[in-house]
């Protein structure tokens, strides 16, 4: 088998389709009427629970509210010992995450990037050199999220298809940064807990791609462990500290690639770390980290089985707020001091 085909694993990431809807048919999923700033009545109950050492974890920005976040993601394969193969793509862009609306306990978030900058290395036997370039536009295409309370998603949207041009068997990268957005919130439990108590979260997806030189179908199965290591407070914002790992993922399907139609399988393992601001639920930081190893085939040839390892890191640096974030506390000192143990 070509050794070119198999460059083409790029396709286990997550992407979501290629839908396209317009802004007004988004909006009908929501009241027209948006939600007032936050409640005074549920920062009293944060309050009482915090007192009582337990952990509110919801998602509950202002309306208006924007953060912008760098983001970087990089994506390394081996073929296993039948190949001297090590190849690496990275790229560095900018996220800006806007709260559109919040109305009776579902947000509409908005992802917009950034043109990005990427390099390659050890593709060259994929006819690719080693190479550093920006993208002519952004490098994901903006997408609409909307939530509830929990981080649950009820729908996710792509509204405007990415420009960027960047060449073929690349669209891994692409996709590891889709991958790292769809985790980049976490999935809260559904009740107050206590520190160091945690929880498990459980997906199965069926993931369609396209790509430049073919399509694929992936059925992916994720369970997620968090828990919360600390909970602390920085410049006059409590912190919570999550740590996230697996030893549970995946995922089953089949791709095509010019022509060539595969078989794949294989299981994961991931681990991270999150820093959420209590009084949002927005993270501060996050990096994740996933490991496939993998198994693929050809179609007519599955006793020849090609073994895969895939390494994908992603990670978010909040770098700016504009918007209103009323305190949880009135109390400055007790602010400044309080910590839970």
């Amino acid at each position: 088998m070509n050794i070119y085909f198999l460059i083409s694993v790029v396709i286990l990431s997550l992407v979501v389709n290629n839908d396209t809807y317009t802004t007004a048919q988004i909006s009908k999923k929501l009241l027209k009427t948006q939600a007032p700033q936050s409640n005074p009545k549920v920062l009293e109950k944060k309050e009482s629970l915090l007192s009582e050492n337990l952990i509110p974890l919801i998602y509950c920005p202002n309306p208006g509210n924007t953060y912008n976040f760098s983001v970087e993601s990089s994506v390394s394969q081996t073929l296993g010992d039948m190949f001297d193969f090590k190849a690496r793509t990275s790229a560095h862009t900018s996220m800006q995450l806007s709260i559109d609306k919040n109305v009776k306990k579902q947000l509409l978030l908005i992802y917009k990037y950034d043109k990005g900058n990427v390099s390659f290395d050890g593709l060259s036997i994929a006819g690719i050199p080693d190479t550093s370039f920006t993208t002519n536009s952004s490098l994901l295409p903006e997408t609409q999220e909307l939530i509830n309370q929990q981080g649950i998603v009820l729908e996710r949207i792509h509204t405007h298809p990415s420009g960027a041009h960047i060449p073929a068997r690349s669209e891994q990268l692409l996709q590891s940064l889709a991958q790292g957005a769809r985790y980049f919130l976490i999935e809260f439990p559904s009740k107050p807990i206590k520190k160091d108590s945690a929880w498990k979260i459980t997906k199965i997806d069926t993931i369609h791609t396209s790509a430049l030189e073919g399509n694929s179908s992936i059925i992916m199965n994720t369970n997620l462990h968090y828990v919360i290591s600390d909970i602390s407070v920085k410049n006059g914002t409590r912190i919570a500290t999550i740590q996230c790992s697996s030893h549970s993922l995946g995922f089953k399907g089949t791709a095509e690639q010019s022509g060539v139609f595969l078989t794949i399988d294989g299981e994961g393992t991931a681990k991270g770390i999150y820093n959420v601001e209590l009084l949002t639920g927005i993270p501060i930081d996050a990096q994740l980290s996933m490991e496939y190893e993998l198994r693929m085939a050809a179609t007519g040839q599955e006793n020849a089985i090609f073994p895969v390892t895939m390494n994908m890191d992603t990670k978010y640096m909040r770098t700016g707020f504009s918007g209103n974030n009323q305190q949880l506390h009135s109390n400055p000192k007790e602010k400044q001091s309080k910590k839970i143990k």
